[in-house]
């Protein structure tokens, strides 16, 4: 069977956002597959926006790359800004924690928080 290749159009440079990491290569992977010759999508991950990862794919790096990528840049940069003056500062510790007075008389502080008792000694 003759297969005849069909056009299809592509919105490249184009800035997408995912909820996991991973789904970024995976998906210019997948792209990839239905490009027929030597011409692949690329990606590049710019950072997280939102709580949400940011990348932007391309097949070259032109002017409209370019401007698309520093807006989304500016707009990350921001955005972490904005994180950080919302933090509220933290003062140092000395990292002491009070233990009740009778904390020998606990099963639980013998065994420690991550330790659970053998079963069989119940």
């Amino acid at each position: 069977m003759k297969v005849k290749p069909k056009e299809a159009m592509l919105n490249i440079p184009i800035v997408l956002l995912f909820n996991n990491a991973d789904e970024i290569p995976e998906l210019a992977s997948n792209a990839n597959v239905f490009i027929h010759g030597k011409v692949k999508i690329r990606y590049e991950e710019l950072g997280s926006l939102n709580g949400q990862f940011v990348a932007i794919f391309y097949i070259q790096r032109n002017d409209e790359y370019h401007e698309i990528r520093s807006e989304f840049v500016r707009l990350i940069e921001e955005d972490e800004i904005r994180l950080h003056d919302l933090l509220p500062a933290v003062k140092p510790t000395d990292n002491t924690v009070e233990l009740p007075h009778d904390h020998h008389d606990h099963e639980d502080w013998e065994y420690g928080p991550s330790h659970s008792k053998d079963p069989k000694e119940t």
